[in-house]
């Protein structure tokens, strides 16, 4: 009886393993369905290659989120720091031959890198595939943590917002851990000027000895606020501002890595606007994408968006001012005022120019911060005035500019310092003034001269008369009259 039923089970088994089979309605419907997904989904690529762009744009994320040019472009090697080469060349050595100094402090003006630098060396310091290079493999459990932003033993504190001595106390007392999942625990203090006083002391112990897995990474925009006895315990590492020329070949790079078109003289605009920041240039980089159309960035549009001034433009107004022609000038001034240029930062650019032609003067063709128009108008302008003239006008509009934040109405202001301007550019210098008046004093003296000589003769000539009247009448009284 048991036998019989295992036998039925077992024959029963494979039939119930096997699936239905399809009724040919259903057939018909599933081949319907599958030609019909089949269709969307080419229609689906056909869509995406329209709308996706021929170039990939490293400011998209993972999730798709769009990324500014400043995060997205952060650098992720050593190598990728641009214009910080002795800086960079400092951290590679000390890296490669394993004498990293504990505490590191990095300083300059914003945008020049430092946070970068910090999170550089925390990554290099954890990484476990790195081996003899200095840059993060990215590829190991500790680069990929990092990356994600899953890791407790590398903390980032903003001492701005962490003023008190709270915060350092809780890293003191966390010093002597161990790190949880990384080989070393690494803190990075932006800002660290902004601490107090009591929290620097709280600090200085564990900065000058500190267990062999810790680190700390300073940054600050502000060194000579922070007191010589942290100084004294780290090591300060200089970051400095870039170069214009430095800044628009990054800036045409990262352009094309975006799939846009950048005149060149556009980027020279961004980044002489930057001043020497990378981040500040790559966020008015973002805007210009904004602005402009047709993935194209132009001079006019980059102008217009910084509120500059036409180059030409600002020097008709300086030939009118060298030359004296007061209307003129007015009439110049007038027009880029209308043009929308604003009083305060139309000095501002006035003043640039004038810098410009004191460096064209100085260095020539080799002078650093010169656009086209500075070339072609700008060197025929330097040849006709000398560099105290360059000097003295800068040092008027230097004045007009402080009035000029001062004055009630300050078009009214730029208007009476054109007309100053204008008049110091006819009056002489002050070395002419003692050379006219040297050669007045001497020509003085000359003619003194002539004529005490010229009196000398007349008295000769008067004798030699009287002694022939008498020769000619002897015994004869001679009177001088006078009419």
């Amino acid at each position: 009886m048991n036998e019989t039923k295992k036998s039925a089970t077992e024959k029963s088994a494979p039939e119930q393993a096997l699936p239905p089979l399809p009724s040919t309605e259903d057939a018909a419907t599933s081949d319907k369905d599958a030609a019909t997904s089949d269709k969307d989904a080419a229609t689906s690529a056909k869509d995406a290659s329209i709308i996706e762009p021929k170039v990939k744009s490293k400011a998209l994320s993972v999730a798709g989120e769009r990324l500014v040019l400043a995060r997205a472009y952060r650098p992720r090697r050593f190598a990728d720091l641009i214009g910080q080469d002795q800086v960079r060349r400092i951290v590679e050595n000390a890296l490669s031959s394993g004498r990293l100094h504990h505490a590191i402090l990095l300083s300059g003006p914003r945008g020049t890198g430092k946070t970068t630098m910090a999170r550089l060396i925390a990554r290099a310091v954890n990484c476990r595939g790195r081996g003899k290079e200095v840059d993060p493999c990215g590829a190991c459990s500790s680069c990929e943590a990092m990356a994600r932003g899953e890791v407790i033993d590398v903390v980032e504190i903003d001492a701005a917002s962490h003023t008190g001595v709270d915060g350092v106390r809780e890293i003191v007392d966390g010093a002597g851990y161990r790190p949880v999942s990384m080989p070393c625990r690494v803190y990075i203090i932006d800002e660290v000027h902004m601490l107090s006083r009591a929290a620097f002391n709280a600090l200085l112990k564990t900065l000058e000895e500190p267990p062999p897995h810790l680190r700390f990474l300073f940054a600050t925009t502000e060194v000579e606020k922070v007191p010589l006895t942290v100084l004294s315990r780290c090591l300060r590492l200089e970051l400095t501002r870039l170069d214009s020329e430095t800044l628009a070949a990054h800036y045409v790079s990262v352009s094309k890595r975006e799939g846009w078109q950048i005149e060149r003289e556009a980027a020279l605009a961004i980044a002489r606007a930057a001043e020497g920041s990378v981040r500040d240039g790559l966020s008015l980089l973002d805007c210009a994408m904004v602005e402009s159309e047709g993935r194209s960035i132009v001079l006019e549009r980059v102008r217009r968006m910084l509120f500059l001034s036409d180059g030409h433009a600002l020097y008709d107004l300086l030939e009118a001012i060298v030359k004296g022609d007061l209307p003129e000038a007015l009439t110049c001034l007038d027009a880029l005022i209308l043009k929308g240029a604003q009083a305060e930062r139309l000095l501002r650019e006035l003043m640039e120019r004038l810098h410009r032609l004191s460096r064209l003067k100085v260095e020539g063709g080799t002078a650093l911060l010169l656009e086209p128009s500075d070339r072609e108008r700008g060197e025929k302008l330097a040849q006709g005035l000398s560099l105290a003239s360059l000097s003295r006008l800068w040092q008027i509009a230097l004045r007009g500019y402080e009035e000029l934040r001062l004055a009630p109405h300050p078009r009214s202001a730029l208007d009476m310092l054109v007309v100053r301007l204008v008049c110091a550019a006819g009056m002489p210098l002050p070395r002419e003034v003692l050379a006219r008046l040297a050669r007045g004093q001497k020509n003085k003296e000359e003619n003194k001269e002539e004529k005490k000589e010229e009196e000398k003769k007349e008295e000769e000539r008067g004798g030699a008369y009287e002694e022939k009247l008498r020769e000619a009448f002897p015994g004869a009284t001679i009177e001088e009259r006078t009419m």
